[in-house]
């Protein structure tokens, strides 16, 4: 499962419609190749951009002198020469391109998509397996405690602590079964 590619597509796919709407005449990404091993390797980028509908309208300038020239650096809308050739998992080059730039308000360049997370994806491959049709509440469940499947459609969850264990009760239906400790090592609530 690499939802970083299908997710990428549908984004530039998205943002392909808007085109027309919003006068633009291409797609910028601040994608960079090589930086996320899976899903911007050259294969990768070019699976996206073919899926996107939209494979030569999208510029990825921070890498651009490393990829294939796109229809805006034909037409001459974007001079090639002053695109970048960024690539690697190092965020240095972007670091210090925002400096230069005088750019200091950036999200961290740590972390990632929660898809990426090996136990969040585990699951949601579970939940997608058992329950055909789910709310998005369980997709926000996915995010916290310890789950256990107990049946085919009885998913447990515990809470690890205080916050937890309020943000499950939060996403409780009527319907569900809350169980509740009187008391338990730890974090009481």
């Amino acid at each position: 499962m690499n939802p970083c590619i299908d997710c990428h597509a549908l984004m530039l796919r998205k943002a392909g419609q808007l085109l027309e709407e919003e006068g633009a005449n291409f797609i910028i990404t601040g994608e960079v190749l090589g930086q996320r091993p899976m899903s911007q390797n050259l294969k990768a980028l070019s699976i996206v951009a073919a899926q996107s509908g939209f494979p030569r309208l999208i510029l990825r300038p921070l890498s651009g002198k490393l990829l294939q020239m796109t229809i805006p650096e034909e037409k001459g809308w974007v001079q090639r020469d002053l695109l970048l050739n960024f690539s690697g998992r190092s965020r240095k080059p972007q670091m210090e391109l925002a400096r230069k730039l005088n750019i200091t308000d950036y999200p961290s360049p740590a972390g990632g998509c929660l898809l990426t997370d090996p136990i969040f994806s585990k699951r949601l491959k579970d939940l997608f397996s058992s329950e055909p049709n789910f709310e998005i509440r369980e997709i926000e469940l996915m995010k916290v405690g310890r789950h256990f499947r107990l049946g085919p459609h009885i998913r447990l969850v515990v809470g690890r602590n205080k916050g937890e264990n309020e943000i499950i009760a939060s996403l409780a239906k009527p319907e569900d079964c809350m169980l509740f400790a009187k008391s338990a090592p730890g974090r009481p609530f």
